[in-house]
C-alpha cells in the first residue's frame, strides 16, 4: 500500500519449496534448534526423537515392516510448523541483520514468512535477484529445493522488462498469484481487485456443500441449526483474508451484501441474523 501510494516500484517473490515438509533435513533442524539456544537435555530430546525415527504404513488393517525416517516433518502435525520455523531461521535472520529488502520507515519487512511460504519483498530489482540467490544458496545448504516453476515474481508501478533467475531458470512474471489463499494482482490500486469474488465463489461451494446437511430454505434444518453451520463454514471461508485489503469501496462491499441476501433467502427466520453476521462491524469478530 506504502509503495501504491508513493508510486514508486515494488518487487515481491513468491517462493515455492519443494514438498518443503516432507523432505526437511533432520540433521540441520537439529542444528538450527542448537542456533536457536536450545540446549542441554531439551536438545538431547529432540536429537533422540529423531534418531531412528521409523513409522509404519497400515493398509486394510494389515501393517508393513518398519520403514526408518531420515528426513521430513509429518503433515499435520501440531509440532510441523514450528519445526519448519525454526528450520528457516537462519534465513530470515541473515536477510533482517544485513538488512535485505524493504523496510517501512524503521521497520524491516523484506521476508515476511508463514512455516515454508516464503516472500521476498524489495524496491530494487537488482537486490531482489540477490535475495533471491540468498535463498537458493540457502536451500542447497539444507537440502532441499525452491520450484522455479511455481515461484513468481509480482512487479508494481514498473513497467519495464525486468528478469530474474531461479536455480539457473527463468522466472515467471505473471499480472497475478495466489499466496497463503489470496489472490494478489499487480492491475488494481489495491493489488486484491480479485479476493473479494474468490473469497465469495468459495463460500458460495461451501452453502452448496453443505445442502446435503440441511442448509436448504424448504424441508432443511431449524433456523438455529442453519445459522450455526453458516458461522462454522462458511463465514470462516468467505472472511479468510478480508482484514488484508479495503473493504469501503463500493466495489468490495455490494458483492458481500449480495451474497449475504442470497444466502439469507435460504431461512426466512434467519434473515436478520445473517445479515448482521455479515455487516462491516461483525467482520472484525471473525479474526
Amino acid at each position: 500500500m506504502e509503495a501504491k501510494k508513493r508510486k514508486s516500484s515494488l518487487y515481491i517473490a513468491l517462493m515455492d519449496a519443494r514438498k518443503a515438509f516432507d523432505i526437511l533435513w533432520h540433521l540441520g533442524l537439529l542444528r538450527e534448534m542448537h542456533k536457536t539456544g536450545l540446549e542441554g537435555n531439551n536438545w538431547l530430546f529432540f536429537e533422540n526423537w529423531y534418531t531412528e525415527l521409523t513409522s509404519k504404513v497400515k493398509w486394510k488393517g494389515e501393517l508393513s515392516h518398519q520403514i526408518i525416517e531420515q528426513q521430513g516433518v509429518r503433515q499435520g502435525g501440531i509440532w510441523s510448523p514450528s519445526a519448519y520455523k525454526i528450520f528457516v531461521n537462519s534465513l530470515l535472520t541473515t536477510f533482517e541483520e544485513n538488512q535485505i529488502g524493504a523496510t517501512i520507515g524503521s521497520i524491516y519487512c523484506g521476508i515476511p514468512t508463514v512455516a515454508d511460504d516464503v516472500t521476498l519483498i524489495t524496491t530494487d530489482p537488482y537486490e531482489l535477484q540477490t535475495m533471491l540467490d540468498i535463498q537458493s544458496s540457502f536451500a542447497n545448504k539444507n537440502r532441499y529445493e525452491i520450484s522455479e516453476q511455481k515461484s513468481v515474481v509480482l512487479t508494481f508501478n514498473d513497467s519495464s522488462e525486468c528478469n530474474w533467475h531461479l536455480n539457473g531458470k527463468l522466472m515467471a512474471t505473471p499480472t497475478s498469484s495466489t499466496h497463503l489463499g489470496i489472490e494478489r494482482d499487480n492491475t488494481s490500486n489495491t493489488g486484491t481487485k480479485l479476493v473479494v469474488k474468490k473469497r465469495i465463489i468459495t463460500a458460495r461451494r461451501t452453502v452448496y456443500a453443505l445442502m446435503g446437511a440441511g442448509l436448504h430454505g424448504l424441508n432443511g434444518v431449524n433456523p438455529k441449526a442453519a445459522i450455526h453451520l453458516i458461522q462454522t463454514y462458511v463465514l470462516p471461508r468467505l472472511l479468510y483474508g478480508l482484514d488484508v485489503i479495503t473493504l469501503t469501496t463500493e466495489d468490495n462491499e455490494k458483492p458481500l451484501h449480495l451474497f449475504s441476501e442470497t444466502l439469507a433467502t435460504n431461512s426466512t427466520s434467519a434473515r436478520q441474523n445473517c445479515k448482521r453476521s455479515f455487516t462491516s462491524s461483525s467482520w472484525t469478530d471473525y479474526h
